[in-house]
C-alpha cells in the first residue's frame, strides 16, 4: 500500500513546460487589448486583464474537459459606451479557437467587464489567447455503461433550448453551467426520476432553472447501470447553455 509523507525538499518540475516556458500546471490565459477605442490604452489593458482572467479561464477549462488539447485565440469586438459599459460583444473572424461554445462563453463574459470611461462611445478590440497547461484539467468520472441513459437525458434538449431562449429576450447575458442532481428508483428495465434539483453549478437565471427542472421531473429513463440489487441511484447531469455567438457585420465599401 502506498504511503504519503511530507518532503523537506521543494517539488521538482521540468525546467521547461510543454510550450518552451517554465513549468506551469494551469492553462495560460493572455488578454491583450489591441484597440482601446479612444480611451486610455494602459488602463483598458489593466482592467481587461484583471477582471477578465478568471471568467475567461472558467470558459476555457470547461472546454478543456471536452478536449484536453484545445488551444487558440478568441478575438472580440466590443461596443463600449462612454461610461465603459460593454453594450455588445461580437466574435471577430480572427478567432482561431475551434470550440464555438467556449468562444461564445468568452464573448458573454466580456459583456460583464466594466471598462474605463471614455469621452465618447467606441469600439474596443481584445484578443484572448488560450493555451494548455502542463497538467490536464480534472474531468469528472462518467457513469460507465450509461450511453442509453445519456441519450434519454438528451431527448428534451429542444425544450431546454426554448426555456433558455425565452430568458435571453430579457437577459441577453444569461448563460453558463447548470448541474442537475437526479435521484431515480429502478424498476425492471426502467428508472423513474423521483427528484431532480439544481446542483453545485448554479445557473444565473432562475426562470431557466425552474423551466429545465420541470422538463426532467417524473421522467422515465432506462435502467440506471449498476448492480441489479440496487433499487435507487443518484447522479449528476451537467448542462452548459450559451447564446449563439454574434459575429460583426461585413465591412461595406463607401460609394
Amino acid at each position: 500500500m502506498p504511503h504519503a509523507h511530507d518532503s523537506a525538499q521543494a517539488p521538482h518540475h521540468p525546467k521547461h513546460g510543454r510550450h518552451g516556458r517554465p513549468y506551469h500546471p494551469a492553462p495560460g490565459i493572455i488578454v491583450d487589448v489591441t484597440d482601446a477605442g479612444g480611451r486610455s490604452a494602459a488602463e483598458t489593458q489593466r482592467v481587461a486583464r484583471n477582471l477578465g482572467y478568471w471568467p475567461f479561464r472558467h470558459c476555457y477549462e470547461n472546454a478543456l474537459r471536452r478536449d484536453q488539447g484545445l488551444a487558440g485565440k478568441v478575438s472580440l469586438e466590443l461596443e463600449v459606451g462612454a461610461r465603459g459599459t460593454v453594450e455588445r460583444s461580437s466574435i471577430a473572424k480572427a478567432t482561431t479557437l475551434r470550440d464555438d461554445n467556449a468562444a461564445a462563453c468568452v464573448a458573454r463574459q466580456a459583456l460583464k467587464i466594466p471598462l474605463p470611461a471614455g469621452e465618447a462611445p467606441g469600439e474596443v478590440t481584445i484578443d484572448v489567447s488560450l493555451s494548455t497547461g502542463d497538467e490536464p484539467v480534472p474531468v469528472p468520472v462518467a457513469v460507465p455503461g450509461a450511453s442509453a441513459l445519456r441519450d434519454a437525458l438528451r431527448a428534451p434538449w429542444d425544450a431546454v433550448g426554448r426555456c433558455y431562449a425565452n430568458a435571453l429576450a430579457d437577459h441577453p447575458d444569461a448563460g453558463g453551467e447548470m448541474d442537475l442532481d437526479f435521484r431515480v428508483l429502478r424498476s425492471g428495465q426502467t428508472s423513474q426520476v423521483v427528484e431532480v434539483a439544481e446542483g453545485e453549478a448554479h445557473f444565473g437565471e432562475e426562470s431557466v432553472t425552474r423551466c429545465v427542472l420541470g422538463l426532467y421531473k417524473g421522467m422515465t429513463l432506462p435502467a440506471f447501470p449498476g448492480p441489479r440489487s440496487a433499487t435507487s441511484a443518484s447522479f449528476v447531469y451537467a448542462l452548459h447553455l450559451e447564446p449563439a455567438a454574434e459575429t460583426p457585420p461585413e465591412p461595406t465599401a463607401n460609394r
